[in-house]
C-alpha cells in the first residue's frame, strides 16, 4: 500500500492514471471488482489532503478526460466518466479538502453524511414514491436475467424495494469514507507514520448527529406517510456513519486493552461471519458513543 501511495504521489499525471484505471477495473465485473474504487477515490483523496484542492483538481479533470475517452472507445458515451465524477471523484474531493481544512475525521464523516442526506432527500422531493420506482426496477431487472419471478421473489422485491434507496444511500457513505480513511492513512504512511492510528482510534460524532439519528427514527414511526420513508431511508445512511464511529470505538477499547492480537481479529471476523449483526452492534456503539464516551470509561484500568 505504502509504494501505491508512492505512485500516486510521484506526479499528477501518474496519480490521474492510477485514479482512472481503478475505476475502470472496478467497473468490470461489479460486484466483484467494486472494492477497487476504493483506490481510486483514495488516490485523489491523497493529491488533494497533501496538495491541496488545485492539485485535486488537476488529478480529476485529468482522470476525468482519459475515463471519458476510454468510455466513449469501448461504449460510445462518456456516463461512466460524468457518473465516476457525481458519485465518487467529486464528493473524494470535497470531503477530502473539508478534512484538510479542519483536521477532524468526525467533522469530515458528518460532511459526507449530511451530502448523502440531502441527496437523499432530494431524490424523494423529486421521485415521489421511490418504493414504486425500485419495484419496477428490480422487476425489470429479473425479468432481463431470468423466467418470470415466482411468489418467493416476489416477496423479496416488495419487501427490499421499501429499502433500496436506504441501503444504496449507505454504499455510497461508506464508500465516500472508506475512501477517505485509506487516503489518510496513505497519508501518513508517507509523512506521519503512527498518525491514522492516533486520529482514528478517538473519533467521535458530535451528539447533535446522535440526536439526528434518534429524530430519524422517531419519523419512522410517528411522521407522516410519505415521510416515513424518508425516515427510514435516512436511518439507513447515518446507522452506516455510526457504523464507522463503531469500529473507532473498537479500535479505542484496543488500544485501552493493551492492544491484544486477538481483540480486533475477533471483531473483523464477526463482521465478516455476522455482517448484518455486528453493522447493528456497532453502530448502536457507535450512537452510544456521542453521549457516553465509551473509551474515557472502559479498558484504561481506572
Amino acid at each position: 500500500m505504502k509504494l501505491l501511495a508512492g505512485f500516486v504521489m510521484r506526479s499528477p499525471w501518474m496519480a490521474a492514471v492510477i485514479v482512472a484505471l481503478a475505476a475502470v477495473v472496478a467497473l468490470v465485473l461489479p460486484p466483484v471488482t467494486s472494492l477497487i474504487f476504493f483506490l481510486s477515490g483514495a488516490s485523489l483523496g491523497l493529491v488533494t489532503l497533501r496538495l491541496g484542492a488545485r492539485a485535486g483538481l488537476l488529478v480529476m479533470g485529468i482522470a476525468t478526460s482519459v475515463l471519458a475517452l476510454l468510455s466513449w472507445a469501448v461504449i460510445g458515451t462518456t456516463s461512466a466518466a460524468i457518473a465516476m465524477v457525481g458519485m465518487l471523484w467529486a464528493p473524494i474531493w470535497l470531503l477530502s479538502l473539508a478534512l484538510r481544512t479542519t483536521v477532524s475525521l468526525p467533522l469530515a464523516v458528518t460532511g459526507a453524511l449530511c451530502l448523502v442526506s440531502s441527496g437523499i432527500a432530494v431524490t424523494h422531493w423529486l421521485k415521489g414514491d421511490l418504493t414504486s420506482w425500485w419495484r419496477m426496477f428490480l422487476v425489470d431487472a429479473f425479468a432481463r436475467t431470468g423466467p418470470e419471478p415466482g411468489p418467493g421473489l416476489t416477496a423479496w422485491i416488495e419487501a427490499h424495494s421499501q429499502t433500496m434507496t436506504g441501503s444504496v444511500a449507505a454504499a455510497i457513505l461508506m464508500g465516500w469514507v472508506g475512501s477517505l480513511l485509506l487516503a489518510r492513512w496513505w497519508q501518513a504512511l508517507l509523512y506521519n507514520p503512527g498518525g491514522f492510528s492516533e486520529e482514528f482510534v478517538v473519533l467521535r460524532l458530535h451528539p447533535a448527529v446522535g440526536m439526528a439519528a434518534l429524530g430519524a427514527m422517531a419519523l419512522t414511526q410517528f411522521g407522516p406517510p410519505p415521510l416515513v420513508h424518508l425516515g427510514v431511508d435516512l436511518v439507513f445512511v447515518i446507522m452506516a456513519a455510526f457504523f464507522i464511529s463503531g469500529l473507532a470505538v473498537a479500535h479505542g477499547l484496543n488500544v485501552n486493552f493493551g492492544e491484544p492480537v486477538g481483540w480486533l481479529v475477533g471483531v473483523y471476523l464477526l463482521i465478516l461471519l455476522f455482517p448484518n449483526q455486528m453493522m447493528t452492534i456497532l453502530a448502536a456503539t457507535g450512537l452510544a458513543d456521542t453521549w457516553v464516551d465509551l473509551r474515557s470509561k472502559i479498558g484504561r484500568g481506572e
